[in-house]
């Protein structure tokens, strides 16, 4: 874990967001899509339904394509959408700025799609796991520090960390952070050897819950030093006071049954945000609907942030968006961006019955306009990986 105590004193601030998911393109419907509980579902691509016991997927909606130079990879199109929008957004243009910006990319599957409805693998240019990350520097002319983060699940809020002590350690002007994976084959047939996929909605902290969908996305924050912001005049959406990382060192695929990792990470970002348990305003949960997950997470929510009782509110985004693999840490980080800006905590769709295991307040079914100043976000991933974003507003 990162020792809060040597991290330089700079503010780093998000200017910019951009996002492709199931739930919609660009910030604007993606925010109604969360608010409407609106998922694109489709079968799975590249083989029968009918003999398999999960039937769908959470797609993005195709768009058409944007304009990048050398954007030669297809099926990071949806990263290349993101990143556009992102840098928009903050009024950046690397190729005429003299701003030095990097990108760090948090992938579990390096966005590698093995094209098997296609009728032959595919290994074009997307063959490594760092490959996105080059491509899309290539593609928009960064010249900051290049990297790729694959921590599983928890990649695209890892990415943000790392991005942040580039900016801490003043090696960029801005960074571009996120996550990014495409539907394929080879985690929907791991997932579903291990029984984590369902065949119904996807329910998280339901005491009926039977999994999650595979999702596919790409979500990109653009941040920098408040006084760089301040300096050029533009939008901020909420400043990252800290950030917490905390391994459970348990077991490969299933979460510490007494959420050790989980716990260490929200308890350090409190500390480097110097933040109290009670101005915890919501906290957004990784919320896999699976068993263990929600179970384990409530657990940690309840011994690391329940101040006098009040159940603590929180919800999950993958009722909505499925897993979306390593690009979810950052696209749900937008959610809760976006959920400061407009006072609104999105609800955990789907829900139907309470579980005594998971006592939170999980927000069912139904948007929840809140007084929101500070946020955190939860991330976990297979083999014990968890990462804790503690955002607020300026």
């Amino acid at each position: 874990m990162f020792d809060s105590g040597e991290i330089s004193a700079d503010r780093i601030v998000v200017t910019g967001i951009g996002v492709c998911s199931p739930a919609g393109n660009g910030q604007r419907d993606f925010w109604d899509g969360l608010l409407r509980g609106r998922s694109h579902q489709t079968p799975p691509p590249w083989a029968r339904v009918e003999s398999m016991r999960c039937r769908s997927v959470c797609r993005v909606p195709r768009r058409t394509k944007a304009t990048a130079p050398d954007s030669s990879f297809d099926t990071g199109q949806i990263a290349v959408d993101a990143c556009q929008e992102a840098l928009s957004d903050a009024g950046i243009a690397p190729a005429v700025s003299r701003m030095r910006v990097g990108i760090v990319v948090g992938t579990a599957m390096g966005g590698f799609d093995t094209g098997v409805n296609y009728g032959a693998a595919r290994v074009p240019e997307l063959a490594l796991i760092n490959s996105p990350a080059h491509l899309l520097a290539r593609a928009f002319f960064l010249t900051g520090p290049v990297s790729a983060v694959p921590a599983a699940c928890a990649a695209g809020s890892v990415a943000i960390v790392y991005a942040m002590l580039q900016l801490q350690q003043h090696r960029a002007d801005a960074m571009l952070a996120g996550g990014f994976d495409t539907i394929s084959d080879v985690p929907f047939a791991g997932f579903s050897s291990l029984h984590l996929l369902t065949n119904d909605c996807v329910r998280p902290f339901d005491r009926g819950r039977t999994g999650f969908l595979i999702g596919e996305g790409a979500g990109f924050l653009v941040l920098e030093t408040l006084a760089s912001a301040r300096k050029r005049k533009v939008q901020v959406y909420a400043e990252i006071r800290g950030f917490g990382l905390g391994a459970d060192s348990y077991h490969v695929v299933h979460p510490h049954p007494e959420a050790q990792g989980l716990l260490s990470a929200m308890t350090c970002a409190l500390k480097m945000g110097r933040c109290r348990v009670e101005d915890i305003d919501y906290v957004n949960s990784h919320g896999t609907a699976t068993k263990a997950n929600d179970k384990s997470e409530s657990l940690a929510l309840n011994v690391g942030l329940r101040p006098n009782g009040r159940k603590v509110v929180t919800s999950s985004f993958k009722s909505v968006l499925g897993h979306t693999m390593g690009a979810a840490g950052a696209i749900e980080t937008i959610g809760c961006l976006l959920a400061l800006k407009h006072r609104c905590v999105p609800p955990t769709w789907n829900f139907q019955e309470a579980d005594p295991e998971c006592d939170i307040d999980c927000v069912p079914n139904e948007p929840r306009p809140m007084v929101l100043k500070t946020i955190i976000k939860n991330s976990s991933g297979f083999g014990g990986t968890n990462c804790s974003l503690l955002l607020a507003t300026c």
